[in-house]
């Protein structure tokens, strides 16, 4: 059986589309990528994020080479990617974003 994935709303959860329920607590650079995705996608659907903003957001304060931070934002998107979000990460005119058929809502327990 095939889901559409949703995601919490504080990113610390989300449902793949398989169906498997994904925790982000112990990675949380991850967890802070996916947590600007789904506020962009809130404040602005449709709309995507800039690799900086993302990069910003998910290494707040650090002082990185930029060729090394592009690469820490291609390993995290690639592993947002292999845990279950596949193609609702999509890259969109040099920017990120969710895609809009993703739910961003709270995860029951029983999910």
């Amino acid at each position: 059986m095939t889901y559409r994935p949703i995601i919490e709303p504080d990113a610390w959860r989300f449902r793949a589309a398989s169906g498997i329920v994904v925790s982000l607590h112990r990675r949380r650079k991850l967890r802070l990528v996916l947590a600007a995705l789904v506020l962009h996608r809130l404040e602005r659907p449709g709309h995507v994020l800039t690799p900086t903003a993302l990069i910003a957001a998910g290494w707040p304060g650090e002082r990185i080479y930029p060729r090394a931070a592009r690469a820490r934002l291609h390993v995290a998107v690639s592993s947002l990617r292999k845990l279950g979000l596949g193609e609702a990460l999509e890259f969109r005119h040099g920017g990120y974003r969710l895609d809009p058929a993703v739910d961003v809502a709270p995860l029951s327990d029983a999910a």
